[in-house]
């Protein structure tokens, strides 16, 4: 067992809004929920996605500032889950939230009934983790195995686009100008791995906080940030 199993210790909402912040979250990433339970982390994030071009309108919202300050622009999260029951109430639990329009159409939510050792993590920006020790041990390995030198593979993707528009027009040149800025802003900014509750053994604490959990009175507990790659 990798993640914790008991309902008793879903992931509480003050900890996905700390994790929210912690990601930092733009248009080129790519977020995976490992041991996604009932989805629940990812749903949130995915609801803060608004558009790329469009602004939020607080005025439109009854939420509380800090909350509509947590808008973003993602549009990829992947949810890992090895309980074949638990990734189908995840996928339910997305499509419910994309009828009730809490999940833009431009937003994709994938949940994968797979073992979470056996993933490629090659094109994931940020990786949440609730894990007990045990699981972070195994994944950690992982992790910084395929975050391995992320600058050689940007530049050589950025390489293959610079020869290719070579031969086109003008509006494919500026097009490709724009994809190379966003290839440099992806390898120059650190994937981020945030995990609650434990820490990732032998990694450098980025950010640290405590998190109030409302069914336990007068609990906080640990949320971290990391930055792999």
């Amino acid at each position: 067992m990798l993640a914790p199993r008991k309902t008793l210790w879903s992931t509480p909402q003050s900890a996905i809004d700390t994790a929210i912040a912690f990601a930092d979250l733009d248009a080129n990433d790519v977020v995976y929920d490992v041991g996604c339970g009932d989805g629940r982390v990812l749903i949130q994030m995915a609801s803060k996605s608004i558009p790329v071009g469009s602004t939020f309108d607080a005025s439109s919202s009854s939420n509380d500032i800090a909350s509509n300050s947590q808008h973003h622009h993602c549009h990829q999260f992947i949810g890992i889950e090895i309980s074949p029951e638990r990734a189908e109430q995840a996928r339910a639990n997305v499509q419910h939230a994309k009828h009730n329009n809490l999940i833009g159409h431009h937003v994709s939510v994938e949940i994968k009934c797979v073992n979470a050792l056996e993933v490629d993590y090659t094109d994931a920006t940020v990786i949440f983790l609730y894990l007990v020790p045990r699981g972070l041990r195994l994944i950690r390995p992982i992790l910084r195995s395929h975050f391995t030198n992320p600058e050689i593979v940007g530049n050589k993707a950025t390489h293959s686009r610079d020869h290719e528009a070579d031969s086109e027009s003008q509006s494919s040149n500026i097009n490709s100008n724009a994809r190379q800025k966003q290839d440099h802003n992806n390898r120059h900014r650190p994937r981020r791995v945030i995990t609650y509750m434990n820490p990732i053994e032998n990694e450098v604490i980025v950010r640290k906080e405590l998190c109030k959990v409302g069914n336990i009175h007068g609990a906080a507990f640990p949320i971290y940030l990391y930055h792999l790659g």
